[in-house]
Parts: C-alpha cells; sequence; structure tokens
C-alpha cells in the first residue's frame, strides 16, 4: 500500500514548529505502513492541518474526517488540529504528537459506508508501535 503524509500549516509559528518533523516523518510513516494490506486500499493518504496564528483550521476542536474514492482506491484521511492543540506541544514531542494525531484521526473518523466494514487495527497498531 502507498502511503503518503502532507500538512498545511496554520502560519508561521505551526511551520516553525512542525514542518521539519512532518518532513522527517514522511519516510518513516511510509516504512511503517507500507506492508500493511487493506482490502480495496492501494494508497492511504494523510493530510494534516495545523491551526496556527494565520489560519486556525477548525478552531473549535480536534477533527478527523474519511473519505474513500473507488477509482483509485485511495483512503484520505483529513486531520484537523486547532492552534490551542498545536502551542501546547513542545519541541521535543513534536514527533510523538504527530503520530498521536494520525491515530486519534484515524480512531474518530467516521468512514464512508464503501469502506465501513475496514478495519484499521492494523495501521493503528504499527502508528502505536513506531512511537515507542
Amino acid at each position: 500500500m502507498n502511503v503518503t503524509l502532507g500538512a498545511r500549516m496554520g502560519g508561521p509559528d505551526a511551520a516553525a514548529k512542525f514542518h521539519a518533523v512532518v518532513v522527517k516523518l514522511r519516510p518513516i510513516v511510509k516504512a511503517t505502513l507500507s506492508e500493511i494490506m487493506l482490502d480495496a486500499v492501494a494508497e492511504l493518504d494523510f493530510e494534516l492541518y495545523i491551526g496556527g496564528a494565520v489560519t486556525d483550521y477548525c478552531p473549535e476542536a480536534f477533527e478527523a474526517t474519511i473519505r474513500y474514492t473507488k477509482k483509485g482506491e485511495v483512503l484520505w484521511v483529513k486531520i484537523c488540529v486547532p492552534q490551542k492543540d498545536m502551542e501546547s506541544v513542545g519541541e521535543a514531542s513534536a514527533e510523538e504528537t504527530i503520530f498521536g494525531w494520525l491515530i486519534r484521526g484515524l480512531e474518530l473518523s467516521a468512514f464512508p459506508k464503501s469502506v465501513a466494514n475496514l478495519d484499521l487495527k492494523l495501521v493503528v497498531g504499527a502508528l502505536n508501535a513506531a512511537t515507542k
């Protein structure tokens, strides 16, 4: 399975704290999850929206949405982190926090009907193991 990790930063404060960490984690997340096979999923695409001083993508609370495209067999996980959550993260724990956001996003999201029976326990377990 192909795995991607992208991020949009809501300002220079978020970028300063997380941009380099996201770039560093891309190959780690890909290597961690690439051997996992999910029925009808060829690509797992994580997209983080991290609120910042310019744009707070989800000011109310942490949000996660899963979408599925049958044509390309792409499972898209959009994770929206409020600025207040971003600000509470220390520099030393940024990597662990991103893994936590990915896990939380998978666990919180409602699945589209087309993949309602998809079991992501292996993905969550692999991400949990990568944080240790």
